[in-house]
C-alpha cells in the first residue's frame, strides 16, 4: 500500500483514504495517522518547507516506512491536489514519485491578492507596495509556479496583455478557493494560468495568510488535462528494489536510494 501526505495544512485531516494532509512542523501526528500496513509513503511538501519535510520523513522511516520526499514549487492547495490525483493511479508505488514530479512540472499555482503589503515570497517590488496602500486597485496575481509571467504582477497590467502560450498538457480547468475572486481577477487568473474556465477548489482546511501574507487570498491551481499521460512508463525488463520490492523506473529505487547490483559487476569490483 502507498499513502501521500502532504505537508501542508494547518490542522492535520485525512483526503481520499490514502492522503494525509499535515501541518508542516506537525511530526508526531503524521507519523501516528500513517497506516501501518502503509509500505511506501509519498511526502510533498512545499520548498520552503524542505527541512521540515526530512524531519517528517526521518520520522517515518523510523517506525518502518520507506518515503519519498517530493519537494515542489507550489502552495498548499495545488500540493494536496497533485497528492490526491496521484492517489487515484492504481500503480506499482515506483511509479508514484515520478508521476508527482510530472504533474507539479505541469501544474499552474498561485492567488488572488487585493494588495502585497503582507506577501514575503515570492517578494514583490517596491512600487507594488506603495500602490496596495491606495484604495481602488483590482489587486494582484501571485505566481508560484507553472507560467513564466512575472511572480507578483497587476490584475490590470495582465489585462493588457497577452494570455499565456500553448503548453504541451493543456489546463482545462482552472480552481480557486470556493469564495471566490472579482471577475478583473478571475480573468487575469485565466490569461496567466493558460486554463480555460474557472472551478472551485475542495474546501480544504487552510489558511491562506500563513503562505500568501493575507486572509482575503485566493489561491488558485490548475491541473493538465488527461493527466494519466504523464504516468511514468516502466521497461519491459525493469528491475525491483532489492530493499523495498517497488518497481524501478530509474536506476535507482526513489525510496531506498539504492540500485540492483548485477553479477558482473561484483566479479569485476563494479562500484555503486
Amino acid at each position: 500500500m502507498c499513502v501521500l501526505a502532504a505537508s501542508a495544512a494547518s490542522t492535520g485531516e485525512a483526503l481520499g483514504g490514502r492522503v494525509l494532509v499535515s501541518a508542516p512542523d506537525d511530526v508526531a501526528e503524521l507519523v501516528r495517522r500513517a497506516p501501518a500496513q502503509a509500505e511506501h509513503v509519498v511526502l510533498l511538501a512545499e520548498q520552503r518547507h524542505e527541512r521540515e519535510a526530512l524531519r517528517q520523513a526521518a520520522a517515518l522511516t523510523d517506525v518502518g516506512h520507506h518515503v519519498a520526499v517530493r519537494t515542489l514549487p507550489h502552495g498548499p492547495a495545488a500540493l494536496t491536489l497533485i497528492a490526491l490525483e496521484a492517489s487515484t493511479v492504481a500503480s506499482d508505488p515506483g511509479l508514484v514519485p515520478g508521476y508527482v514530479e510530472a504533474l507539479g512540472a505541469h501544474t499552474y499555482s498561485g492567488a488572488w491578492l487585493p494588495g502585497v503589503t503582507g506577501l514575503a515570497d515570492p517578494s514583490p517590488s517596491l512600487w507594488q507596495h506603495v500602490r496596495s496602500w491606495v484604495p481602488g486597485g483590482k489587486g494582484y496575481v501571485v505566481t508560484l509556479a507553472g507560467s513564466d509571467r512575472a511572480a507578483v504582477e497587476a490584475v490590470a497590467r495582465i489585462a493588457l496583455s497577452e494570455p499565456s502560450g500553448t503548453r504541451p498538457f493543456a489546463r482545462a480547468e482552472l480552481l480557486v478557493d470556493r469564495h471566490g475572486v472579482p471577475d478583473a481577477a478571475r480573468d487575469a487568473l485565466l490569461r496567466v494560468s493558460g486554463a480555460l474556465s474557472v472551478g472551485v477548489l475542495p474546501p480544504f482546511d487552510f489558511t491562506p495568510d500563513e503562505r500568501f501574507g493575507t486572509p482575503r487570498a485566493v489561491e488558485a491551481v490548475a491541473l493538465p488535462q488527461a493527466p494519466r499521460r504523464l504516468l511514468p512508463t516502466p521497461a519491459e525488463a525493469a528491475e525491483r528494489c532489492g530493499v523495498c520490492g517497488v518497481l524501478l523506473v530509474g536506476p535507482y529505487c526513489p525510496y531506498c536510494h539504492v540500485r540492483p547490483i548485477r553479477p558482473t559487476e561484483l566479479a569485476t569490483g563494479g562500484a555503486l
